[in-house]
């Protein structure tokens, strides 16, 4: 079979409808929805419930998901392997990053790597540390950030040591004036990132015995510094959220000082394409760069 009808199937996957799959693609919705037909005829049952315009996977099109994606990327390795003999002309590459580093590092990755191919794509997903590890394993992303905490046993690249940070009202100042110890910080009433960020902090805190506050897990890196600023309670957050220093709130180092660690992941490496190599390199190059 071509390849075609996968590619369909990838586009419906990352737009989430039929309607915008089609937009992507450049065909009609009844193009889209005659190929899955299609599709769906041939493997024997249906991948996907159509639902108001919105569809979601069936548990068998769950079950085909990883395989799908080996089979999309195993022929995209081998597209842009031609384009390789030739020069990295064309292809694409799907970079998942957290906030912080979405913020903080992929305008320069970004800004790099086309300085170096303009024309391949470049697709980054911003999203939790969970989501990134399952898209990655699925074959949705070829690379992504993660944390070590996020997956302990999970093979990756460990790059950079990011100093977890405490930030507390205005009016909070510590006993020893620079920097905020463990003691006080168990004192404190701990508001917890959400939207699957939270795995170093819930690993320090583990670490010393805190329980956050089960009422407040904010998602939003800002709405969780406003809670902090109303005076809730303090945040345990990451160094690089804050390339400026939010207004109204103080930030101290903690000592003794805790870091996450962040790290690179790729699909297994026989399905890497050309593209995602060099993206891979590019990053590794950028990190290389810092001043650690």
């Amino acid at each position: 079979m071509s390849i075609y009808p996968y590619k369909v199937f990838e586009t419906i996957i990352e737009q989430g409808s039929f309607a915008k799959a089609a937009e992507a693609l450049g065909v009609t919705p009844s193009s889209v929805s005659h190929t899955v037909s299609k599709l769906e005829d041939e493997m024997g049952f249906p991948l996907f419930i159509r639902n108001h315009g919105k569809v979601t996977l069936t548990d068998s099109g769950k079950q085909l998901l990883p395989s799908i994606f080996d089979y999309i990327n195993t022929e995209t390795k081998l597209d842009q392997a031609c384009s390789e003999i030739a020069g990295l002309s064309k292809g694409k590459v799907r970079v998942g990053g957290f906030n912080s580093v979405t913020m903080a590092w992929m305008p320069s990755i970004i800004k790099e790597y086309q300085s170096l191919y303009p024309n391949i794509e470049i697709h980054v997903k911003q999203a939790g540390y969970t989501s990134i590890l399952n898209d990655v394993n699925a074959g949705i992303l070829d690379i992504g950030f993660i944390t070590k905490a996020t997956a302990p046993g999970r093979k990756m690249i460990e790059i950079y040591d990011d100093p977890l940070l405490c930030v507390a009202p205005s009016d909070f100042v510590p006993e020893n004036k620079t920097f905020v110890t463990p003691e006080e910080i168990k004192r404190s009433t701990i508001i917890l990132q959400g939207g699957g960020s939270e795995a170093d902090t819930l690993e320090f805190m583990g670490s010393l015995g805190i329980t956050a506050s089960p009422h407040l897990q904010i998602s939003d890196d800002s709405a969780l510094v406003a809670m902090v600023e109303a005076g809730l309670g303090m945040a345990i957050m990451p160094s690089l959220l804050f390339g400026t220093k939010p207004e109204n709130v103080n930030i101290y180092p903690i000592h003794p000082q805790p870091c996450r660690t962040i790290g690179l992941i790729t699909v297994q490496e026989q399905f890497l394409s050309p593209a995602a190599s060099e993206m891979k390199r590019v990053i590794l190059e950028y990190v290389k760069s810092f001043d650690l």
